[in-house]
């Protein structure tokens, strides 16, 4: 399926491109939420189905009550098979959804971000990009699984009260425990996430940039020094990850003792209110079902919480990326049918972030349509700058650049760079057959236009070596 992306849109409210797409989602969830609630209900059935036989079946004999029993169980196993076969299908639904709209916008934001205001480097924003990845992982089945099961836990509590009394008591002890030890470790957990996160970026620096620049990396000399940051930025990574692992199992380890705990309590306190007559058999092994139940799920809250934080840290790094300044202007930008090239400077100065000085100052040009201009002068002095602007790559912190009398900062730049043709001084290849890269962003080019261009730019005789 093809899809348009949306370059031109207004800048997002903040952190709209996540709540919208979920938003947009809403129904979906609601029946995710309605097929939880009809599962949970359901879990209930086999503990009240043990608690019949033991207490009405078997010491009346009544089988043929059991087979009406076994033959309602069945059906209810059926359901919830179902049940939860559409639960993870609307989940995944949803997610898929989710994970299109903020990808795409993601994309947008990357091509429009204003390249002389840019925070970070390419690599990292290759890294940033991969976060994505992180929201997908905690968008799954298996996360708003365990979120929308946690609730339900109430219920459980609610019909082991009813059947067993202070039986409940058990279950009621052991959660404050599960949730405390999942919470105690919270922080450390939320720090080494986030540091993790960090020599993750760092090392997808180190390679993006290494791969793109690899030929001057050869020829410098430079590999003994990639190689120190590359190894330095795993080491870390790996120690924070290690640190988290370790953290995350004390976690897990006190859930699933409070879970046998739960049990082994259950039972015993269930015995003596048996000798009480307060209890019946069939109450306590459905209690003891009902006990492991409501605990259960809180034993994956430290599994939980870990995809919470990795998914938190994910959001604030996209997010700083989604909210860095872009060329997109505000309101509705104008769209040229029809360029004559008319290019003008006033009074343009611009200097680079964390610069001192400017790299143009005060600088006044005028190109009429048809005039061959050439911008000599020393390395260093704005030449390459000068093209940028002019292409709206960069904008002036002062003055003006226009476009047959229009500020560049008010058109829609990907219509206008549309209608331009340039060549910057460093050129790469995208991945597709030599005749997409030089049609690159020009739809409708044939291939006696296309081979008109490369004889006409000298491009033709080494294609064809």
């Amino acid at each position: 399926m093809n899809r348009e992306l949306d370059f031109q849109s207004p800048k997002p409210r903040f952190a709209s491109w996540l709540t919208d797409p979920m938003r947009r989602n809403r129904s979906t969830y609601t029946k995710v939420a309605v097929a939880a609630a009809m599962i949970n209900i359901f879990g209930l059935v086999s503990s009240l189905f043990s608690m019949i036989v033991y207490d009405r079946v078997l010491p009346n004999n009544a089988v043929a009550s059991l087979v009406g029993l076994s033959i309602g169980l069945l059906i209810v196993v059926i359901f919830d098979f179902v049940l939860r076969t559409l639960r993870s299908y609307f989940v995944d639904i949803a997610g898929a959804d989710v994970d299109r709209q903020v990808g795409d916008r993601a994309f947008a934001q990357l091509l429009a971000i204003r390249l002389d205001l840019k925070r970070g480097s390419t690599g990292a924003l290759a890294g940033v990009m991969r976060e994505l990845e992180t929201l997908r992982d905690f968008l799954a089945s298996a996360t708003l699984s365990a979120m929308v099961d946690v609730p339900f836990i109430v219920i459980t509590l609610a019909v082991i009260a009813a059947i067993g009394g202070k039986l409940v008591l058990v279950p009621l002890v052991m959660i404050p425990i599960v949730i405390g030890g999942a919470l105690a470790t919270y922080p450390a957990m939320d720090r080494l996430t986030a540091e993790s996160m960090k020599h993750g970026l760092s090392k997808q620096a180190v390679l993006v940039e290494t791969i793109g620049g690899i030929e001057m990396v050869k020829t410098s000399g430079a590999g003994a020094l990639l190689g120190k940051r590359w190894a330095y930025a795993i080491d870390q990574q790996a120690d924070q990850s290690m640190r988290q692992r370790l953290i995350g199992s004390i976690s897990m380890n006190i859930a699933n003792s409070a879970q046998t705990l739960s049990y082994a309590g259950t039972i015993v306190m269930g015995v003596y209110m048996i000798e009480n007559r307060e209890l019946t058999m069939g109450g306590l092994i459905a209690c003891s079902m009902l006990g492991g139940r409501a605990v259960a799920p809180l034993a994956q809250i430290a599994q939980l919480l870990s995809r919470v934080t990795a998914a938190r840290t994910g959001y604030r790094q996209i997010n700083g990326m989604m909210t860095q300044p872009s060329e997109v202007p505000e309101g509705t930008p104008l769209r040229p049918h029809r360029i004559d090239g008319k290019i003008e400077l006033r009074n343009v100065s611009f200097r680079y972030p964390g610069a001192t000085e400017n790299a143009l100052n005060e600088i006044s040009l005028t190109i009429n349509p048809g005039e061959r201009v050439a911008i000599l002068g020393k390395v260093g002095s704005g030449k390459s700058t000068v093209a940028r602007m002019i292409l709206g790559l960069y904008q002036p912190a002062d003055g003006l650049v226009l476009l047959d009398g229009t500020d560049l900062r008010q058109t829609d730049l990907s219509v206008v760079r549309g209608k331009i043709g340039a060549a910057l001084q460093d050129s790469v290849l995208l991945t597709g057959s030599v005749r997409d890269n030089i049609v690159l962003g020009r739809d409708g080019i044939d291939d006696e236009e296309m081979l008109r261009v490369t004889r006409l730019t000298g491009t033709h005789d080494f294609m064809g070596r």
